[in-house]
């Protein structure tokens, strides 16, 4: 993701909401994962991309309140153009929280729209009720079940 918002070009601000997971060691023994912390990783990887200061990584979930103050103290209404979601089930909540800062036509990214894991049912759901107000436009399906779209309001 940071060499594609590298070579996206132009001025642009982003702020990426991971909570930090640290894995019990055991946890690696049962299955192989790529990194024991994400946050200290995503951050290593923006730096080295120098885009730290173009950048503003945010350690919590997307819906605390803290988390949403920062966010809408740094976009204003319909400054956010890319949406990217990636986290538990539940997309409206997110969408809720931070659709006045979406501008017409933002570009969404989610992640689990078709997946084996129980988070691809309420996605999917959400997804296309959204769809079907009329609130999202959908593109496709790619990689492992990610579906694009954007936003069309309200």
């Amino acid at each position: 993701m940071v060499e594609s918002l590298e070579n996206f070009g132009g001025f642009f601000r982003v702020a990426l909401c991971q909570q930090h997971i640290a894995l019990q060691s055991a946890a690696f023994d049962v299955f192989r994962v790529a990194t024991k912390n994400i946050f200290k990783d995503l951050t290593k990887h923006v730096a080295r991309a120098g885009l730290s200061d173009r950048i503003t990584l945010l350690n919590g979930s997307s819906f605390d309140n803290e988390i949403i103050a920062t966010v809408k103290a740094r976009f204003g209404a319909g400054e956010v153009g890319l949406f990217i979601f990636d986290a538990d089930a539940n997309v409206r909540r997110d969408i809720d929280c931070y659709r006045d800062l979406l501008a017409d036509g933002c570009w969404f990214v989610i992640d689990d729209y078709i997946s084996a894991t129980n988070k691809a049912g309420p996605t999917r759901a959400q997804i296309d009720e959204l769809t079907a107000e009329g609130r999202l436009q959908p593109l496709g399906f790619y990689g492992w079940g990610t579906w694009i779209g954007r936003w069309s309001g309200g």
